[in-house]
């Protein structure tokens, strides 16, 4: 009788909880963005909501306290492709952040209530990544190209020279990143060290978290710079809203 009532006791329990495996596979920068979905989900619902993600960019989300591993084939897991869907056209209208919209899209599909805790995404290192530094010495991270799906966003190339080059004297040490994958151009430019094409995600968001700080347009490097606090001066095409990337209130013309 014992066994059966302990029994009763761990359904009880599982009754009112709730597993969601989200998915979203598109641009590096949306899978950073939103792990701060994530977060927020698990601070306001704790241990009565648990959360896995797929994603074409793992790597983004490894050592995140706030994922549960779950099976595809638990009848007990929803799944929810996230999307932020028109959000960018509606960010015309209102005020509205890229991050919020993954909020907004995940409450409509789960019947939910997450409203962002911080206005910004959620990356996590490991003890050996925070503690040793990919270049030795202190370094500006400077992007200076991009995916060739959106070129809108590419600065002119010359501009990023000219940016290093009134820099320099100042003591300002810069290192060129980027990925070469099929679609990417990042031009070589002068006086920098060059460590295009040197890993991907992961090796980003380390060289990013020991960075001074970042100079690039709208692409992943800005919202991983804003995940660890980092200045970052990102030059927009006008693709969109200044407020739907900005991680504040400042913005230029």
């Amino acid at each position: 009788m014992a066994w059966a009532g302990n029994i009763t006791l761990i359904n009880e329990e599982l009754m009112g909880k709730r597993r969601f495996i989200l998915t979203h596979k598109l641009a590096p920068g949306d899978v950073v963005a939103s792990t701060a979905l994530v977060r927020d989900i698990k601070l306001k619902y704790g241990r009565e909501v648990e959360v896995d993600f797929r994603t074409n960019m793992k790597a983004v989300y490894e050592h995140n306290p706030y994922l549960t591993p779950l099976r595809d084939n638990d009848a007990s897991s929803e799944h929810i492709t996230l999307c932020y869907g028109r959000g960018i056209t509606a960010a015309g209208r209102e005020k509205i952040h890229f991050t919020t919209w993954f909020h907004r899209d995940f409450n409509n599909k789960s019947g939910l209530d997450v409203t962002p805790r911080h206005s910004k995404p959620d990356l996590h290192l490991t003890e050996y990544e925070k503690d040793n530094p990919p270049i030795t010495g202190r370094y500006w991270l400077v992007l200076g190209g991009g995916k060739m799906d959106m070129t809108t966003k590419h600065w002119d190339y010359g501009r990023y020279q000219e940016v290093i080059d009134r820099l320099r004297p100042y003591g300002l040490r810069f290192v060129q990143s980027g990925a070469l994958k099929k679609g990417h151009i990042h031009p070589p430019l002068d006086n920098v060290l060059n460590i295009v094409g040197w890993g991907y995600i992961r090796q980003l968001m380390w060289q990013v978290y020991h960075a001074e700080g970042v100079i690039c347009p709208i692409t992943c490097a800005m919202h991983m710079a804003a995940a660890f606090d980092k200045p970052c001066v990102v030059i927009a095409g006008g693709r969109e809203e200044p407020w739907w990337e900005a991680y504040v209130d400042d913005y230029g013309a």
